[in-house]
């Protein structure tokens, strides 16, 4: 009876140990989460920024292209 409790003891010991690795893996995980979504968020402000700007400049060289035409005339 006191070998199947030692062995019982033992497992739990284990299992809590095991628990205890989890945890602090699962915490990583959850920080690299939080840094990755932080940095995806800033990607999707400059993509959206530059976004803005190419068309921005997209359009004002649509105006210079006009304007030298009209010019031209």
């Amino acid at each position: 009876m006191e070998k199947k409790a030692d062995d019982m003891s033992a497992e739990l010991d284990a299992v809590q140990r095991e628990v205890r690795n989890l945890s602090t893996d699962l915490f990583k995980m959850k920080t690299t989460h939080e840094e990755y979504s932080e940095t995806a968020e800033g990607l999707r402000h400059e993509n959206k920024a530059l976004s803005n700007e190419i068309k921005d400049l997209t359009d004002q060289l649509g105006e210079g292209g006009r304007s030298q035409h009209e010019m031209q005339k």
